[in-house]
Parts: C-alpha cells; structure tokens; sequence
C-alpha cells in the first residue's frame, strides 16, 4: 500500500493522474491517492486539459477516477495548499484549503503538479521536516520546454539535495500562494497558453521517475532533475554541481 498525494489536477496535473491511478491500482492495490487542487474546469481549460464536466477540479477528477480503479483510494481535496490554517474560517470556507502538514506526511510520495513557486517552496519546507518523504516536482513554459526535480530524505538525512539550494525562484517565489488571493484576483490571473504536448512529456518525465521511488529500491540520484526541449527532442539530467569560480 502506497500513499500519493498529487497537488494539482490541471494542465499537467491532469495527465499525470491518468498514469499514476492505473499504476497503484495494479502494483499496488489499497493504496491511498489524495488530489489536491483549489481552482475549477472551465471552458477555457478544453484545449489542454481532458474532463467530463465543469466544476472543482479534484472533485472531477476523483469522481472519473474511483469508478475505474476500485481498488484504489482516492481522495478529492478541493482546496489550496496553505503554511496553517487561516484563523475565523466557518466550518464550509475552512475546507477550501489545506495545511502543508497534511500534504506532506511520513513515507509519503508528493506530486506537485503546479506553476506556482510559492506553493512549491511550502512543500519543500515542510518536507524538509520529515524523516522519510519524496517529493517529484514538474513545470513548463509557453513553448516546448519542461523539466522536473525530486527531493528525497531518508532517516532524517537528504538523499538528494534541496532544489532550493540551486534555483532562487523556489527559494525566494516571485508570485503568491494562490490562497492569498481573492476570487476577484485568482480571475485574473493568467490561464497559461502551455501546450499540451508539453504537459503530457512533463507528467510522462514525473510518472516515470514516481515509478522509480514506488517501486524501486532505490531511484538514484543521477536524474534527480531533468530537463528537456520537445522541439529538439532533447533530454539531460541537469548538473546540480557547484559553479567553480
């Protein structure tokens, strides 16, 4: 038994659900796979993104989901992923979000599955924690390019390497945490032209290495990050080594 959590069943989010869901369900059945995921499908989302219906996203995505694997758990979590629980929340506006500590938990495997950076370093943090945790992250641009990175700490040690240590925009985002914004703010923001080629190349890069961590001794540290440019159809694992000076 295996438990997953996927924050973020979107643009890419969406792809790597449709892997992931089968895999558990036959290596590993009973296990426990929690979707994550505050914002809604809209008309909008079509070009990019496959959905039976228009509403919450993890909603959606679990209700297509358990009819066609009942032999795994899976748990909707609409909500947006914060440090705490905001304070004076009524009972139906607190389930609108989640605390890292929840996503985060022991002998688990994190998916981030967002473009969010503020939301990727609440995870790192948090993870950073834990005793023994995974956590796979994976992004994109507007073009053909996408890479993806994985922590790792086993016995309260890192086994490989804090990506914050090598990209400042995870250290220190540029942008807000989703559940900071109003409604009026979250409209606005920009739907993302990403192609959905390049979504499904980021989510089969995420799926694969998942599979390496969950069933696998050990995945290696080698391609702990990878990057990759479809138009070129070029792939390397990204070198983490100090810049000499």
């Amino acid at each position: 038994m295996k438990q997953v959590v996927c924050v973020g069943a979107g643009g890419i989010g969406n792809w790597l659900l449709r892997g992931l869901t089968p895999m558990l369900e036959h290596r590993a059945p009973g296990s426990v796979l929690m979707i994550i995921d505050g914002d809604t499908f809209e008309e909008k989302n079509r070009e990019r993104q496959d959905f039976s219906e228009f509403g919450e996203k993890a909603t959606v995505r679990a209700a297509m989901l358990q009819p066609m694997y009942p032999q795994t758990i899976v748990i909707a979590r609409p909500a947006w992923v914060v440090q705490s629980m905001p304070d004076g929340l009524a009972e139906d506006e607190a389930d609108g979000f989640i605390a890292v500590k929840d996503v985060c938990v022991e002998g688990g495997l994190v998916l981030v599955a967002v473009d969010n950076n503020a939301t990727r370093k609440l995870v790192l943090d948090e993870a950073k924690t834990k005793d023994d945790i995974d956590v796979i992250m994976g992004g994109n641009d507007d073009g053909f390019y996408g890479d993806y990175v994985h922590y790792r700490r086993r016995s309260g040690v890192e086994i490989i390497e804090d990506p914050q240590e090598f990209h400042p925009d995870l250290a220190n985002p540029g942008d807000r945490n989703p559940a900071e914004l109003s409604c009026e703010e979250r409209q606005k923001l920009p739907s993302g032209t990403q192609l959905v080629a390049t979504n499904m190349g980021v989510a089969a890069f995420m799926l694969a290495r998942a599979h390496q961590v969950l069933f696998e001794e050990d995945p290696g540290t080698e391609a702990s990050e990878v990057r990759f440019d479809l138009r070129l159809g070029r792939s390397a694992p990204y070198d983490r080594a100090p810049q000499k000076t």
